[in-house]
């Protein structure tokens, strides 16, 4: 699974998100099981949907998108495009550090005995709002 982009202070201001990019074997494998029946269905109709602009995002297509709390409490199917997509105007809440790769949504949760997962490079400093995802 590939996480490049992330939404700080996503709910309510508390807890920050992650935007996860899946193959479908890595959707069903890592991801499926935390959704309800009902997202599965709504994950799988916006991957046909918008295959076609996941190929051209990058190979392989990652066509399962989710927005993931760093918690893990709250995990969002959403289309391809969701944070490039017009429909923010000028302003863009999510940000932009360099790819990662990972094999499990374990990975980017908050570990309180470890501080953290992973050292997010440039989130692990602190999001200033200077690298607003603008494209």
């Amino acid at each position: 699974m590939l996480v490049r982009i992330f939404w700080p202070r996503w709910l309510c201001d508390e807890v920050d998100g992650f935007w996860v990019e899946a193959t479908r074997d890595e959707a069903e494998t890592q991801v499926f099981r935390f959704l309800s029946p009902e997202e599965v269905v709504r994950s799988e109709e916006l991957a046909e949907r918008y295959q076609a602009i996941a190929a051209d995002l990058g190979q392989p297509p990652r066509p399962y998108c989710f927005l993931v709390s760093r918690n893990l409490e709250r995990i969002e199917p959403f289309h391809v495009h969701y944070p490039f997509h017009q429909l923010w105007n000028a302003y863009s809440p999510f940000g932009r550090f360099s790819d990662h790769s990972i094999d499990r949504l374990g990975e980017i949760c908050w570990n309180r005995a470890a501080r953290h997962c992973l050292d997010w490079p440039a989130y692990a400093r602190g999001f200033s709002g200077g690298q607003r995802l603008i494209i």
